[in-house]
């Protein structure tokens, strides 16, 4: 193994753990008629 498989190692690594931390929901999805207006809320 050389120096740069093992970074990238590390580096998918850190990915990995900090995919748990993150905010992973679904997008609120507006529509219909007035949709438009409800944005800046």
């Amino acid at each position: 193994m050389n120096l740069t498989h093992s970074f990238y190692r590390v580096y998918q690594s850190v990915y990995k753990v900090a995919m748990g931390a993150l905010d992973w929901t679904p997008p609120e999805l507006l529509q219909g008629a007035g949709a438009i207006k409800k944005l800046p809320a």
